[in-house]
Parts: C-alpha cells; sequence; structure tokens
C-alpha cells in the first residue's frame, strides 16, 4: 500500500516545486514551499480524495484505503523546521482523532 500510495501520488498531482517523501512508519509529507494554508488545504484535500478512490489490489483483491491530512504553515514565530513538523503532527492527529479521512490545520 505505501509503495502504491508513493506511486499514485507522485505521478497524479505533486505539483513540481513541491518535496514529496515518506516520514516515517505510515507517513509521508509534502513540503511545498510556495503554498499557503488554505492552498496546502486544498492540495490535502485532492490527496485524499485520490486515495480514498484508488483502486489497491493486493493478491487480486481490492482495497480501500484512506488517509488523514494535516495540514500547517511556517509562521515567522517557528525558528526551526522541527517547530513546523510538530505542528503538521498535531494536525493529522486532529483529523484522526476527528473520525479519519479528513484534512485538518493544526489552527
Amino acid at each position: 500500500v505505501l509503495k502504491e500510495v508513493s506511486r499514485v501520488l507522485d505521478v497524479k498531482i505533486i505539483p513540481p516545486a513541491c518535496l514529496f517523501g515518506r516520514w516515517g512508519g505510515e507517513e509521508f509529507v509534502i513540503i511545498c514551499p510556495n503554498l499557503h494554508l488554505e492552498q496546502a488545504c486544498k492540495l490535502g484535500e485532492k490527496v485524499r480524495q485520490i486515495i480514498e478512490l484508488h483502486d489497491f489490489v493486493f493478491e487480486k483483491h481490492i482495497m480501500r484505503v484512506t488517509i488523514s491530512v494535516g495540514c500547517a504553515e511556517l509562521t515567522p514565530g517557528m525558528s526551526e523546521p522541527s517547530f513546523l513538523f510538530k505542528e503538521v503532527d498535531r494536525a493529522m492527529y486532529r483529523a484522526k482523532n476527528g473520525g479519519r479521512n479528513r484534512v485538518c490545520t493544526n489552527i
């Protein structure tokens, strides 16, 4: 599933100026230096919909997969990149705890 998520997203929707990669066990990160929070959330929603509608096939069986997306924006008060990642992580857990298969922000 992780390989297929990576393949589907990389081919279909990751803007050229963005960095996309795996960020841990089952997590991915998309870093978009030219997007504001609202635009990032729109991209997150597009990602969420593509994954939800994609047919994941394993041993001839179709599986449905959903994702929870957290979005955050680098603000002047964030002196270290790790602060941004903490905010993204917090937003992702808001999405998971709010019912999963959704996009949430850190605000």
